[in-house]
């Protein structure tokens, strides 16, 4: 593997050239909320009001043409998103208290967030779940509806409102503009990291995340196996699976199903070594078929949804007494430790008997 980490700020990333920074169809979508805007707005404040610089993490890129303007986000979505917002909200509110540097500033701030095609393409593109908000009020700066019914429209929210105190504030408007505009563009340190594989990608955002707190594992799990899908072909399938399996059993239960699957086949784990184990899991039992190893996913999701929730679920009517009843009482004392246990007998009984459960 070879890459160069280089600095760079939002303005070189943002302004220079025509480069398209797009967020791959199987990433998560926009999902800062209040604890990660706080820490990066106190962190922004202080730039601003000290005039000083703020290192705010890598971004790993992955390019894979050389002569394309196009770059995919391996790692580095959110903060490169929320910067947008920002801009965004900086740009509308120079309109009300600085309309002077609203002119001077207007083209280097549309060409932030647009890059110089003919028409403009968007310098930065979201998921699909979240292209449609972040065009209509981000990029063409709609006014917020009376429901805030996505993050996007309440970081949007948060930052007109701790800018808008910013303004209100300072006695120089032009000059907290001025203070602003550099801070964001240029006062925020970045270490970019572009690669041109997807294997160098993943491998550095592996490393980045797998003992950090920004993603959780079944992000990890996510990216593993969607990059794997996408060289392979079957993406779409691949993600219908994991839709399936979600609706099956809720994200909240997630985490802890992907623990439980794995103990199930292979033994203990633990939380942090979840990830890690599961990947050398696919890739040694299924000797890397990801169709066939989201397929065993999606079928132990039927079994795990059984144990969560024995009312809801489509079973025998010979099993409906004793298995709900007793399924029910350990879910009243709030155990799940022996659901590995549960999911490898249900597959067991499930494989031996024509009656299947489900």
């Amino acid at each position: 593997m070879s890459y160069t980490p280089t600095e760079t700020t939002i303005e070189k990333m943002l302004v220079t050239g025509r480069t398209q920074y797009i967020v791959p169809l199987y990433q998560r979508e926009y999902s800062w909320g209040d604890n990660q805007h706080n820490d990066f707005w106190e962190d922004l404040e202080f730039v601003i009001k000290e005039k000083d610089r703020h290192f705010i993490g890598t971004i790993v890129l992955n390019k894979k043409n050389k002569d394309d303007d196009e770059v995919f986000i391996i790692d580095g979505q959110q903060r490169l998103a929320t910067v947008a917002i920002i801009i965004s909200c900086f740009k509308s509110l120079l309109k009300k208290y600085a309309p002077q540097k609203g002119e001077e500033y207007d083209q280097f701030l549309t060409n932030l967030l647009q890059a110089p095609y003919a028409p403009p393409k968007n310098r930065i593109v979201l998921s699909k779940k979240d292209e449609t908000v972040f065009e209509n009020h981000i990029l063409k700066e709609n006014d917020l509806p009376s429901k805030l019914d996505h993050l996007i429209l309440k970081a949007k929210k948060y930052y007109l409102e701790r800018l808008q105190s910013l303004f209100e504030k300072s006695a120089d408007k032009n000059s907290i503009a001025k203070d602003i505009l550099e801070s964001v563009t240029k006062r925020l340190d970045i270490i970019q990291i572009t690669v041109e594989t997807d294997e160098e990608g993943y491998s550095i955002f592996e490393s980045i995340n797998s003992t950090g707190k920004e993603l959780g594992i079944s992000d990890l799990v996510k990216n593993h196996v969607f990059s794997i899908s996408e060289e392979k072909g079957c993406l779409p399938k691949v993600m219908n699976l994991w839709q399936e399996i979600i609706e099956e059993i809720l994200e909240k239960n997630f985490i802890n199903f992907l623990k439980h699957y794995y103990i199930s086949k292979k033994g203990p784990t633990s939380e942090k070594r979840t990830y890690k184990d599961l990947k050398k899991y696919h890739l040694n039992e299924f000797e890397g078929n990801i169709l066939e190893f989201m397929q065993d996913l999606k079928n132990e999701s039927l079994y795990y949804s059984f144990l969560i929730t024995p009312d809801s679920a489509y079973i025998s009517p010979e099993y409906d007494g004793e298995i709900i009843e007793a399924i029910n009482s350990i879910n009243s004392m709030g155990i799940n430790q022996c659901y590995p246990f549960l999911l490898s007998l249900l597959e067991t009984v499930t494989k031996k008997t024509e009656n299947s459960i489900f």
